[in-house]
């Protein structure tokens, strides 16, 4: 039986209990937890994917602190490890963010791992906390700029359509007041009251109609929930397009003129999406999600979409609007059913949108913060892809995160080329025994010669073909299985994995285009039990580069290699070709394997040349990656 613990720790104090993730072959049916030879629990492990199963699970202990952990399948007992806290660790542990693993990182710096220290030290030199206040305040100080307001030729009138429930009414005047004082004065506020039982919710809601004549309210006589309450605000709305707001919320004063001004230059563009911060309830911002443009495959990992959107109403109107049954989902099925009417899809990386931090709020998160939210978007996943017609399993394993596994009807042939073997590696023996897909050819390459490789494909009879670096061992068993699932896709190019050295820290998970021009790696010095940046090292995301060491592509998709390049940067060659053509290259890294060339440096002057063939990249931002970013270190923010 195969299986990989991610993370395995005993927490609390007075009541002990056991935080247990990883995945194990689909022929475990328990993971049983002893002392000794009593049973403190039988646990049932689910099935969420066709060939091994994830699972994170807490356990109350019942007062042990050293325990031992089984699988059991077909009646058989499997020991995986014993596991033990003194009350120091557990103390320690009980105030780490549940569900991720903090690698101690000095256990693996030490004096023999210099260059790793001076990697840590740099990491965060020059950049700010965002989740600090202050430095956050600071840096939007110098660097938050929106467009002037102008007399526009197009100025269509928005309706900014709002459920409302029992909301304290201080917040909901400040909702309320942010919409009002909009530069861009051509909206009208469409309200449902979902039947309020708080005499203050009620009382301001009358307040604000009798200012402004713009602001129309529905009382509904029943609860209904969010989705018929929005969809009741939808029926008084009588705008070209819909503004999406919740009832404790703040819109930015320039965020209507902000999305006038995108449609005033793109006319024919159906949604709009922002960026968008947090604010507490003295006000203070922090937390920014900044957002990539629109990515498909990124969106299926969850609704990374969410405020601000400004949608044209026709659109709405022609899948009929909010669906019940996917209440705390509501806006993810929304958006999944409106890809199948548009691609005309807009980003304006500009934080536009404040979201409330209430206790209870997804926006703080924790536990047991709406999680009836995750189900409902597992539910929309499911019917968006039945009704495409595509067999998927839906993996829901963290939160709102969510891995679409493609289903193959049947195993296509693949090739797997690996380059630069060598006769004493471990690949082969790593293939055979952790590959669980049976229909593929092995072909051995001993150099990192491009014609080599070119021809080599050339020749192939296969429907797909893997690229595989000959330092590599397998850490999942279901690793082809996913790679040719995605392959398989429609208008997907190049789909690779996590990569990990031998300290188990992430070195390869997408590369990011900047415009010096130069790529920089979108992690560096990351522990593989690490969720990275809003979830990208949990769930698949786009990028415009995926690196080297492990990647498939469907063979009719492949485009013969440029020699005036190293092997390493042919691939990446072809990563940009494909994304010219309209394909999306998407990092999975549910594929996890382990290289001990594996490293985030890349070559600059051999960037230089692959950029000067690749003109049109040097002028843009990476489609897939935030502006306010810092261009030498992803996902962080340089400071002020």
């Amino acid at each position: 039986m195969k299986y990989l613990i991610d993370e395995a720790v005993i927490c609390g104090i007075k009541n002990p209990s056991l935080i247990i993730r990883g995945w194990v072959e689909n022929s475990a049916e328990y993971l049983v937890v002893k002392k000794g030879n009593t049973v403190i629990k039988k646990q049932e492990i689910k099935k969420t994917r066709s060939r091994v199963s994830t699972f994170h699970y807490s356990i109350d202990l019942k007062g042990h602190t050293n325990v031992d952990i089984y699988f059991e399948g077909n009646g058989k007992l499997e020991k995986v490890t014993n596991i033990s806290a003194t009350l120091s660790q557990r103390i320690i542990k009980k105030y780490k963010p549940k569900g991720i693993l903090i690698n101690n990182l000095n256990n693996k710096l030490s004096n023999k791992n210099s260059s790793l220290k001076k990697e840590l030290a740099e990491i965060n030199d020059g950049l700010i906390d965002m989740k600090n206040s202050e430095e956050y305040s600071a840096w939007l100080a110098k660097h938050e700029e929106f467009e002037p307001t102008k007399e526009y030729s197009y100025q269509p009138k928005i309706s900014i359509v709002m459920p409302v429930y029992n909301v304290p009414g201080e917040y909901l005047g400040y909702c309320l007041d942010s919409i009002l004082n909009q530069t861009y004065q051509n909206f009208e506020i469409c309200i449902a009251d979902d039947c309020s039982t708080n005499e203050d919710t009620i009382e301001t809601l009358k307040k604000y109609m009798s200012r402004d004549s713009r602001i129309k309210v529905v009382f509904r006589e029943k609860n209904g929930h969010i989705s018929r309450a929005t969809n009741s605000a939808l029926e008084l709305a009588t705008g070209e397009f819909v503004g999406l707001m919740d009832n404790d919320d703040k819109l930015e004063i320039h965020a209507l003129n902000e999305v006038v001004n995108v449609l005033n230059k793109n006319p024919d563009i159906d949604f709009i999406y922002t960026d968008e911060d947090k604010i507490d309830m003295e006000e203070n911002r922090s937390d920014p999600h900044f957002k990539s443009d629109f990515a498909l495959d990124t969106l299926y990992g969850g609704n990374y979409i969410c405020h601000f959107s400004v949608i044209r109403k026709s659109i709405i109107d022609k899948i009929g609007g909010f669906r019940t049954g996917y209440e705390g989902a509501q806006d993810f099925d929304l958006f999944l059913r409106i890809t199948n009417e548009t691609n005309k899809i807009y980003h304006i990386p500009k934080v536009l949108y404040h979201w409330r931090m209430i206790p209870g709020s997804t926006a703080v998160g924790g536990d047991g913060a709406k999680n009836y939210a995750a189900l409902a978007g597992k539910k929309a996943l499911e019917d968006y892809f039945e009704k495409k017609g595509i067999p998927v399993n839906i993996d829901n394993f963290i939160s709102t995160h969510y891995f679409v596994e493609y289903l193959l009807e049947k195993e296509p042939a693949v090739d797997i080329i690996i380059y630069n073997y060598k006769e004493n590696s471990k690949i082969l023996k790593s293939i055979k025994s952790m590959t669980v897909y049976s229909n593929y050819n092995i072909i051995c390459i001993s150099s990192d010669d491009v014609n080599t490789v070119n021809e080599t494909v050339k020749k192939s009879n296969s429907d797909y073909i893997v690229f595989v670096d000959g330092n590599t061992e397998f850490l999942t068993v279901d690793w082809l299985d996913i790679l040719i699932g995605y392959a398989s896709q429609d208008k997907i190019g190049v789909v690779g994995g996590k990569v990990l050295d031998e300290n188990m820290l992430v070195r390869e998970a997408g590369l990011i285009i900047t415009d010096k021009p130069g790529l920089i790696p979108s992690t560096v010095l990351t522990y593989r039990g690490d969720y990275g940046y809003n979830g990208r090292l949990l769930v698949p995301f786009n990028y415009s580069i995926i690196e080297c060491k492990l990647f498939a592509i469907k063979k009719d998709n492949f485009i013969s290699l440029d020699t005036k390049f190293n092997l390493e940067y042919a691939f990446y060659d072809l990563n940009l070709a494909l994304l010219d053509k309209g394909y999306r290259n998407v990092f999975v890294p549910q594929v996890e394997i382990m290289n001990l060339n594996a490293s985030s440096k890349v070559n600059d002057e051999i960037i230089e040349l692959l950029f000067e063939k690749n003109v049109s990249y040097t002028k843009k931002n990476d489609f897939y990656y935030n502006k306010n970013f810092s261009k030498e270190k992803a996902f962080k923010i340089n400071g002020v």
